[in-house]
């Protein structure tokens, strides 16, 4: 990624909103960097650190030299990583305490709108997934029931 300022702030929000992701339960950070499309790049930092971490293990062991642990972190993409990051920081930081509260004061709200919000996610992947028995006769009768069992399997993996 390029290291300009607009692209940076990108990122930055970006990772704001996967940490926040990260603080509201059932929601993976993860998926939506693959829905911003940075995941391959969150993925290739992640790899770029740990690589850099096993050379300097390397070198400490006296199996590489410096020159090789200055090339690869040459290669890390600092920007990208520490904008990210900060981002995540920064919303994990400042929703955490708004999360736990609505979790302690307002439970049995917050665990609607997240239930509400999973049925209403299933109800639409049941029309667009549209399953081959779909066109089976009496089909509002099996729609109903592909909906309900994809809510009732939802319901078996909250946690």
């Amino acid at each position: 990624m390029k290291n300009n300022y607009k692209e940076n702030i990108l990122v930055f929000v970006k990772g704001f909103i996967m940490g926040i992701a990260e603080v509201v339960p059932g929601v993976s950070g993860s998926t939506l960097a693959l829905v911003m499309k940075i995941y391959y790049d969150f993925i290739s930092f992640l790899y770029q650190i740990s690589n850099f971490f096993k050379e300097i293990v390397l070198f400490l062991t006296f199996r590489s030299n410096l020159k090789k642990v200055k090339e690869i972190f040459k290669e890390i993409n600092l920007t990208f990583g520490i904008f990210l990051f900060l981002g995540m920081f920064l919303a994990i930081l400042s929703f955490s305490n708004l999360m736990s509260y609505l979790l302690l004061d307002y439970r049995e709200f917050v665990l609607a709108f997240f239930f509400g919000s999973r049925n209403f996610y299933n109800f639409f992947l049941c029309i667009i997934t549209k399953p081959s028995f779909y066109n089976a006769g009496s089909s509002s009768i099996v729609f109903f029931s592909w909906w309900f069992c994809s809510n009732l399997c939802n319901g078996f993996t909250w946690n």
